[in-house]
Order: C-alpha cells, then structure tokens, then sequence
C-alpha cells in the first residue's frame, strides 16, 4: 500500500491520531483534516513538518475545507464527528448539523474525485437491542425520539444510510466500521465519561473507582491498535464496498470485574500503593439523569473476520497494562483534537 494517499478527518482525535500514525508508517501519504489547533495534536505532534504527512486546520462541516484537506487522496477515511453521549445529550441541533453535513461533504468530494470513503460509525446504533453477539444485519432500536439520549445513535444510523445510499446510487465504494468500546492512551481527553477513561482518572488521583449500578452489566474493550488494524483492512478489502462491518473485541467483561482488573494492574505497575478500590454509583451520578445504560453490548466478529480477515490481536489483559504504564510514564496528554 506504501504511496497511497488517505485524508483522515479527525485525524487528531482519539483513534484518528492512531489511525493517522500508523498510515504514515506503512507508507501512505497522510493528510491530516481536525478542527484543532497545534497545540491539539498531541498524540502526532511529531509528524508535522515530516514527509508526507499533511496537517489542515479546518471543518469537515465545510465543503471547501474537505475539497483542499482530500484533494488526490485515494481513501478518505471520514472520523470527524461530534462524539460522546453527553455532548451530544447537551446540543443534538449541533450534533445532527455537523455530523450530517460533514458526512454530505466528504461523499459528495470523493464521488467526484474518485477517492474511497471508510465512516466511522459506533456500536451505539444498535440502540437498545437485548441480543448478544449483534451482527451487523441487526435491527436497531431505539427510545421515541423525544428522548436525547439516542440522538448520537439515530443520526449514526444515518450516516451510515447515505454512504450506503450513495454506493447503490453512483458506485462509491464506501465502508462502513462499527466501532465498540475503543480504549488506549489518550482516550481521556476524546472520550471524558466512558468508563475506562473515568477508572484511570480514579486511579491516578487514588480516588475509589465508580461502578454504576451493581456492576453487573457487560462491556467489549478492544484496544486502539486493533481498531486501526480493522479500519485499515476495510480500506484495503475491494469486496468490502457497500458493507458495514463491526470491529472490536468479543472478549466480554462485566464493568465490576473491569474495576477489578484496573485496580490489580495498577498496583502491578506501581500507580496504587494503597487500594482505594471501588464504590457503587448510579447511572446519574456519572452521565447526568437522561443517560440510559445497556446491559450487555458485544460484537459479533464473524463477518469481519470472513470478508477482511480481521482478528483483534491484543487481549484485555495486555491493552490495559499498555494504556495504564503510557498514563504512569506520560502522565495526562494535552487537549487533543475535537473528533475521534
């Protein structure tokens, strides 16, 4: 793949700082399209200025800025979003404006150019479904829409609509990944109030960490360098066009035995000398009175593995003691771009 050209909006985001990295690493051309300023680009703070990397401030909500950051580009891999429950809960007007109209702007600039488009969708548009694994050709349930708890997830949904709709309609070869419970250093600042970034802060403070609810509900982590790994495949994979495809790890855990966990490696690693342990909390305590909780979300695999050859390759063992010593020996990052 080494001289291809991909424009990674978000790119200085979360998984987009990772996604970004390892592009540049096998080879590509890299244009970087975030909203932030320097100061934002934490964790690829070090490519700017090396050959062929690219860094464009400007919003994927603007046509133009998406025309300049994705000229030439081969793949555009479209991660800019307003993202998290709660920001979303707190301004849906801002979160369907922008997420739809960024979303219009980088198909309707890669039908003309050409260029492929990989979205990066969530889980989180299977709604409320009570069914394990979920498998890509499920339905999705949601809340009535007077409830915002679900408007991150409804407009998601279409998202990933249009970019099926323009396949049928003109031919572009768009993918769509579904990503679930990504983590990894940095994450902190992307993704404040997901429950693996609210455990290492607690950590970190010696304060006990918040279990909401009895604990008893279910999570699969995958670790950022497995969601890269998934993303690139579907850029790669020509009969993956006009599919979606989930990309995490079936690996399930309840959030107690989660705590359990984090609180073990860290004093493995030296981050707790004296346990503070954990604390139950409810859901409004931590996400504010709107949030809806889901008992169990675990993806199935077997779809990504059959058509892109995906296999996550880090255990949750592993991620979390490579995310937990990035914290001890870094410390915080800095504020990081806005998007994933």
């Amino acid at each position: 793949m080494s001289g291809r050209r991909a424009c990674v909006t978000g790119g200085a985001g979360f998984i987009g700082s990772f996604l970004s990295r390892r592009l540049w690493e096998e080879g590509w051309y890299v244009t970087v399209l975030d909203c932030c300023g320097s100061e934002g680009l934490t964790l690829i703070a070090d490519l700017v200025g090396r050959a062929r990397f690219r860094f464009v401030r400007g919003d994927a909500a603007s046509r133009k800025d998406v025309e300049e950051a994705a000229a030439g580009a081969d793949v555009v891999f479209h991660l800019a979003s307003v993202v998290g429950v709660g920001v979303t809960i707190a301004d849906p007007v801002r979160t369907i404006r922008n997420n739809l109209d960024s979303i219009l702007h980088v198909l309707e600039v890669a039908r003309r150019q050409g260029s492929k488009v990989v979205f990066s969708s969530s889980a989180d548009i299977y709604g409320t479904l009570n069914k394990v694994p979920l498998e890509e050709d499920d339905d999705n349930l949601y809340a009535p829409p007077h409830v915002r708890r679900w408007v991150y997830a409804r407009v998601k949904s279409l998202e990933e609509q249009l970019c099926f709709e323009y396949h049928r309609r003109y031919g572009l070869p768009t993918v769509v990944v579904r990503y679930f419970n990504s983590y990894g250093y940095g994450m902190d600042d992307a993704f404040p109030r997901r429950v693996i970034p609210l455990f290492v802060h607690s950590l970190l403070e010696g304060r006990p960490l918040e279990v909401v609810g009895d604990g008893s509900q279910t999570r699969s982590f995958c670790y950022v360098d497995d969601m890269v790994r998934g993303t690139i495949l579907a850029a790669q994979v020509p009969e993956a066009a006009g599919q979606a495809f989930n990309v995490g790890n079936d690996e399930e855990i309840t959030i107690r035995d989660l705590a359990g966990k984090m609180l073990a490696i860290g004093e493995e690693l030296g981050m707790v000398t004296n346990s503070p342990g954990w604390r139950f909390v409810t859901a409004g305590d931590v996400y504010g009175e709107e949030f809806e909780d889901i008992q169990r979300r675990v993806p199935s695999l077997s779809k990504s593995r059959r058509v892109l050859g995906y296999e996550p390759q880090v255990s949750l063992d592993e991620g979390l003691r490579r995310t937990l010593r990035a914290y001890r020996d870094q410390g915080l990052p800095r504020a990081m771009g806005v998007a994933r």
